[in-house]
C-alpha cells in the first residue's frame, strides 16, 4: 500500500524477523505496512515460515494473517507473478508486454491446475509448475524433430503457379497463338534453366514454347 501520511516507522535494520511496529509494520523477508480497522493491532498468530531448510515459528501481526487468506486475485496474482517473473529490461517496449503476458498465461494456468480434482502431487508451488511446462515443451519439441527426421516419402513439389488468373487462363476463348518478341515461357523456364520462345497467347499475354521438345507448354497452360 502507498505510505503517504503514514506515521514514520522503525528503521528496517532495527527489526528482526516476527518483529513489527505498530503502525503496523511487519518484518518477514522484507518490511510490509498494513493499515488495518482491526481493534487491537497488537494481536498476533504464529505462522510456519522457513529458515535454513527447516519450519519455524514466526509471530505476525493477525491483520497480515487475514489478508494473506483472504487477498484477492489480483493480488494473488501479482504475488506469484513476482516470485519467477520472466521480465527482461528492453528498450522494445512490446518485448516487456510480451513477457508480461507470457508470465501472466503461466500464473492463471497454475491457478486452474490446482483448482482440479487429481493433480500431480509433486508439482507443489509455481516453480515446480513452471519446470514441468519447460519439461513437456522441451519433450514436445524432441518428438516434432525425430518425426521429421523419420520422413520416408519424398518431399512433394507444390505445383507450379501461373501468373494469369484461372478464369482466364481456362475461359472457353478464343486462345490463339501469335507471333510476339523474346518471352521467357511461362510452363518450362526457370531461374535455373531459363526457356525463350517468340510465341505468346493472344487472350493471355503469355510466352509459350509452340515447336520442338517443348511443343506441349501452349496446350499443358490451357488446362
Amino acid at each position: 500500500m502507498s505510505r503517504k501520511n503514514l506515521p514514520k516507522l522503525t528503521d528496517d535494520k532495527n527489526l528482526t524477523r516476527g518483529e513489527f511496529d505498530w503502525a503496523v509494520s511487519d518484518e518477514n523477508v522484507t518490511c510490509v505496512s498494513v493499515l488495518s480497522c482491526l481493534p487491537d493491532c497488537t494481536d498476533t498468530v504464529i505462522i510456519k515460515r522457513k529458515e535454513r531448510n527447516r519450519d519455524i515459528d514466526v509471530r505476525c501481526p493477525k491483520a497480515v494473517s487475514d489478508y494473506n487468506k483472504n487477498m484477492g486475485f489480483v493480488d494473488h496474482f501479482d504475488h506469484l507473478k513476482s516470485l519467477y517473473e520472466i521480465d527482461r529490461k528492453s528498450r522494445k517496449w512490446w518485448c516487456r508486454l510480451f513477457f508480461h503476458f507470457l508470465d501472466m498465461t503461466v500464473i492463471n494456468a497454475y491457478i486452474l491446475y490446482n483448482m482440479l480434482p487429481n493433480i500431480n502431487a509433486d508439482i507443489k508451488n509455481v516453480k515446480t509448475f513452471r519446470m514441468e511446462v519447460i519439461r513437456s515443451l522441451v519433450v514436445m519439441g524432441k518428438e516434432g524433430t525425430s518425426k521429421k527426421r523419420k520422413l520416408s516419402s519424398p518431399v512433394q513439389m507444390k505445383a507450379h503457379k501461373f501468373n494469369v488468373l484461372g478464369d482466364v487462363r481456362l475461359a472457353n476463348a478464343q486462345h490463339l497463338p501469335v507471333r510476339s518478341t523474346s518471352k521467357g515461357c511461362t510452363v518450362c523456364s526457370t531461374r535455373q534453366k531459363p526457356k525463350r520462345t517468340r510465341w505468346m497467347c493472344q487472350t493471355c499475354k503469355v510466352g509459350l514454347c509452340m515447336y520442338g521438345k517443348d511443343a506441349s507448354c501452349f496446350e499443358n497452360f490451357h488446362k
